[in-house]
């Protein structure tokens, strides 16, 4: 019974810490630990009425001719890629 009560109490603890706002940046750490970072080409916020919007654009790997989009905000967010054409390319 107390191994039991243990285990719960653990995965309760456990539940709790991962779940909480606080440790949202220690558990993305241990997650994404092994993962190469991206530069980012281009970030920058928006001026939208009743939204806070921050945009980021990168160029995926491998891909020179795509260009990626995501807008986050306090509502919604979301990706969006692209064709670019090396010739029209803007500099």
């Amino acid at each position: 019974m107390k191994k039991l009560m243990t285990s719960v109490l653990l995965a309760a603890t456990m539940t709790s810490c991962a779940t909480s706002p606080a440790y949202a940046g220690i558990v993305d750490s241990i997650v994404t630990s092994g993962w190469s970072e991206k530069k980012v080409e281009s970030k920058y916020t928006l001026d939208v009425y009743g939204f806070d919007a921050r945009v980021y654009e990168w160029i995926p790997n491998g891909n020179p001719n795509v260009r990626c989009v995501f807008v986050a905000s306090n509502r919604s967010s979301g990706v969006s890629c692209y064709n670019v054409e090396p010739s029209k390319e803007v500099k």
